[in-house]
């Protein structure tokens, strides 16, 4: 804590003048959030994981199909596979943020208001 710029500080007792609340109200809420954003990321990533798996079985069905039929299935099927693999890569992206939101939700906030007072 002792490397943070002091105009952060007053950054966040401004805003939190601004407000009407105390920076310690703002710095409580600011945590509180944290937990709202590790539902938001696990949401997202059950959702993007579901069309993922989705898109996978899509993808062995178009191959089935190409090997049937022929006609056109097989790019039907890499188109398929690369959006699978999009999806599991943003999947996973989304993931990476969860265990600082689970185990160090202040340093969250704090990035948060790095980001702002970056600006």
């Amino acid at each position: 804590m002792n490397n943070i710029d002091p105009e952060i500080f007053k950054r966040l007792d401004a805003l939190a003048a601004k407000l009407g609340v105390t920076a310690e109200r703002l710095w409580a809420v600011l945590v509180k959030q944290a937990g709202v954003e590790l539902f938001v990321v696990l949401l997202s990533s059950l959702l993007l994981g579901a069309m993922a798996v989705v898109c996978f079985r899509l993808t062995g069905w178009f191959m089935r199909k190409a090997e049937d039929r022929g006609d056109g299935y097989g790019i039907a099927a890499v188109l398929s596979g690369i959006a699978c693999l999009i999806l599991v890569i943003v999947t996973i992206a989304f993931l990476c943020e969860a265990p600082t939101l689970v185990m160090n939700p202040e340093y969250w906030a704090l990035r948060e208001i790095l980001k702002v007072a970056g600006r």
